[in-house]
């Protein structure tokens, strides 16, 4: 496989100018701030563990696994465009199906995390197990990572919001379900600095409720995707039928 040619000044221009290679620019550059944010959520677990804080953590890594997936399906279909510069017109083809299949991966496992993230909430739910109540360091060391959590997803949110490529609506969908599970993140560590407030049995709910967003999130991206494939294939089969009338 070829090496990619270095990046000039010209280069540097266009990637810039080209809304899908920025969004997926920008993914790079989060993927480690996100990683060392899993790791200190995952350090106050070990400090005060808790069902729901895993499923959180375990949520973190997926996302971030789904922005590494997304990256590499970036690069292998940017080498599949250079190779047919020199060999033929296959490459922006096979990228298309590259940036389709992992739009789909990226729904699927969306749909797994909120899954496995509302489990999470259910002893909550039921009463078989406490709401965790943070120490005052914790709970103020969850809240800034959460919120500035919260403002990375805000911000590749916006950064892609005009953009329809398969990969960066793909990164856009990611940040904004990994929004609506740190939200739930942030409400308990605001109750932990609010002893006397309780919030009942409102707090598991609301946990549940902002944990099935990210599925339906999942769910519409599958959907889109099959409706994108229908469509594509109609017109393939139209571009067929018109070959054959014209022969």
């Amino acid at each position: 496989m070829p090496a990619l040619p270095p990046i000039g000044r010209a280069d540097a221009v266009a990637l810039f100018r080209d809304q899908s290679r920025r969004a997926v620019l920008f993914t790079m550059l989060s993927v480690p701030a996100a990683t060392a944010l899993a790791v200190g959520k995952g350090a106050l677990f070990v400090l005060a563990p808790s069902a729901s804080l895993l499923g959180t953590v375990l949520f973190a890594v997926g996302v971030i696994a789904l922005k590494v997936e997304i990256i590499r399906c970036h690069v292998v279909s940017r080498r599949a465009e250079l190779r047919a510069a020199a060999d033929g017109p296959t490459g922006p083809a096979t990228s298309a199906v590259l940036h389709e299949r992992t739009y789909r991966l990226t729904g699927i496992v969306l749909v797994a995390l909120s899954l496995m993230f509302v489990v999470s909430f259910l002893p909550l739910v039921t009463g078989s197990a406490e709401q965790t109540r943070y120490d005052r360091w914790p709970a103020i060391i969850l809240a800034t990572v959460t919120f500035a959590e919260i403002g990375l997803a805000v911000h590749g949110v916006v950064s892609a919001r005009r953009n329809r490529d398969p990969l960066a609506e793909a990164v856009k969908l990611t940040n904004l379900a990994a929004g609506f599970v740190l939200l739930t993140l942030a409400q308990s560590a605001l109750i932990s600095l609010e002893p006397v407030t309780d919030p009942g049995p409102a707090g598991p709910l609301s946990g549940v409720a902002f944990g099935s967003l990210p599925a339906a999130v999942g769910v519409s991206m599958l959907v889109r995707s099959r409706s994108r494939s229908r469509a594509s294939s109609r017109t393939a089969d139209d571009l067929t039928d018109e070959r054959r009338v014209g022969a």
